[in-house]
């Protein structure tokens, strides 16, 4: 019966949102961190409920609830209303008397109220002795009960307020849309399926033409009841694919995969939809996907990792521009940087990316930016891979302080014709200075496209024995093929072992490493057996100096 009793009182009027944390520094004059604090209180009752008398505060002061008492408030906010009485299912914000001064110029009335609000404020100069995490809240009525009680010892982000589940639970939630003032509690959704980003991956990491895709995925049930008849589809390339359908729990995470086939080389874009008959918050039922099948378009092109500044270099290798936004930079901890700031990068344009802002502004004419909580690069070893705004991997490199790059020179990539995580597509910079950044790579070479009726070109026929990679221009008629190479001395014996590659694309770049052969003339056997069996095959010469 106690407990009956206490729920009862709980459904009442109660202290429904707490936002003790507003956005912007907390101290100093005009401080946005005290004059954007706010308190809801809900009604919930099906009769109007006189505020008269009505007390809130903390253990230090509790102060007398009183009309909001600067009615400019109206002229930002016409159609609230500036009274004690809080109708039916109605919300009532108490703001900090000094709401409305601008103070320091940073977050000035930073909150949406909706029309039929009830605005209040307290007696004295705060609501309670300033909110702080640590201080409950009480709000007591007009013969000083405790009509309800805001508990201590949350700690929300920046900006981000404390809502209450339900009123008729003591449930606090940080709010998922920041704040929401006036208006319905983000965390009290009846029926709400949500998509989320987190958990989102692509299989295989970086696919390639012909390999079947699975995107996997988490479903979240926000809303306080069972939510059923969940069905996700997916649409990629005008295919839809669907699931199952699902029951999920309230608060409960599922994690799934979806097979969405294969595709042919490029950029692939689509999305990750579901739908439900009860869901009441569609925002959050579609996920917009893009990845790359074959060599992304923006690709890892240089890395400094051992110098006073440390950076890496994008290249857009295609013809059109590409937004950034929302691209970043993670290392092998997991440690990620903030996004991409909205950045248009030309086509064959380059795009240096650092956690060293004055390296930026010492190099005014290259595209630069600075990155918050970019990862710092091993000088021994380090995993680099740049997300996209999903948080898929674009590109990769798993270096290692053996493939050069040491004493304040850069890592450079050979070619954007193969994958970034070849070991042979990278090498030392050349470069005088030590490093490209923002301009064409000293080791790059050219990628001739073989002459017609050719299977294969050489981007040199002569390849220094210092350096040791040929680099194959390959064109199949039939793909997907597997390539055979041979390399014989000029008495016709074989010089190294047979190497053997399956493509699926029909041009590309393949590395030789021929480190192990002296100095000399040689010939090289292309054979290339496609799924039907046919067998091509093309022979060349080259020389090692």
């Amino acid at each position: 019966m106690l407990a009956l009793f206490a729920l009862f009182l709980v459904s009442q009027v109660v202290l429904n949102e707490v936002m003790a944390n507003p956005s912007g520094r907390e101290t100093g004059t005009g401080a946005p961190g005290r004059r954007n604090e706010f308190v809801e209180i809900f009604n919930n009752t099906s009769e109007t409920v006189n505020l008269t008398g009505w007390k809130l505060g903390d253990d230090e002061r509790i102060s007398p609830l009183i009309p909001f008492p600067d009615s400019s408030i109206l002229e930002l906010y016409p159609n609230v209303v500036l009274e004690l009485r809080l109708p039916p299912e109605g919300y009532a914000v108490v703001l900090d008397r000094d709401y409305l001064d601008v103070g320091n110029g940073s977050y000035p009335q930073p909150y949406e109220l909706p029309p039929g609000t009830v605005v209040l404020s307290v007696e004295g100069s705060s609501i309670g002795d300033g909110l702080a995490n640590d201080d409950p809240l009480f709000l007591l009525d007009e013969v000083d009960d405790t009509v309800d009680e805001y508990p201590a010892g949350f700690n929300p982000p920046d900006g981000v307020s404390m809502e209450r589940r339900l009123p008729e639970l003591d449930e606090w939630l940080l709010s998922r849309n920041g704040c929401t003032p006036g208006a319905r509690n983000s965390v009290s959704v009846r029926y709400d399926a949500a998509l989320i980003l987190d958990g989102l991956a692509v299989s295989p990491n970086f696919p390639q033409p012909f390999d079947e895709i699975t995107l996997s995925f988490n479903l979240v049930n926000f809303g306080i009841y069972e939510i059923g008849d969940v069905r996700i589809c997916s649409k990629f390339a005008e295919r839809t694919r669907c699931l199952p359908s699902e029951v999920i729990a309230p608060n409960e995470t599922t994690s799934l995969q979806i097979d969405i086939g294969a595709f042919d080389e490029g950029t692939v874009e689509g999305q990750l939809f579901l739908t439900a008959e009860s869901d009441e918050i569609p925002s959050n039922d579609t996920i917009y996907i893009s990845f790359s099948v074959g060599i992304s378009e923006l690709i890892l092109n240089e890395i400094l990792y051992s110098g006073t500044s440390e950076w890496i270099e994008l290249y857009n290798r295609s013809g059109r521009m590409i937004n950034v936004e929302g691209v970043s930079v993670r290392d092998r901890s997991g440690k990620r940087s903030e996004g991409c700031p909205d950045f248009g990068l030309e086509g064959h344009g380059f795009l240096v990316l650092t956690g060293d802002s004055t390296f930026c502004t010492s190099n005014p004419t290259i595209n630069c930016l600075y990155l918050k909580d970019f990862p710092v690069l091993n000088n021994s070893s380090e995993d680099v891979v740049i997300m996209n705004s999903v948080g898929i991997p674009i590109d990769s490199v798993s270096y290692s302080s053996g493939w050069g790059g040491r004493d304040g020179r850069s890592l450079e990539r050979i070619t954007d014709q193969v994958p970034g995580w070849d070991r042979y597509n990278w090498t030392e910079s050349t470069s005088p200075s030590g490093s490209t950044p923002g301009t064409k790579n000293s080791v790059s070479v050219s990628s001739e496209t073989p002459r017609s009726g050719e299977l294969f070109g050489f981007s040199s026929r002569i390849i220094s024995s210092s350096d040791g990679i040929a680099v194959l221009n390959y064109q199949l008629p039939n793909v997907p093929a597997t390539v055979k190479i041979m390399v014989f001395n000029e008495i016709g014996q074989q010089a190294m072992p047979t190497f053997v590659k399956n493509v699926s694309t029909p041009t590309g770049q393949i590395f030789l490493d021929v480190r192990s052969l002296k100095r000399g003339l040689y010939i090289l056997l292309f054979e290339a057996v496609d799924y039907d069996g046919a067998v091509l095959s093309q022979k060349k010469t080259f020389s090692v100096r």
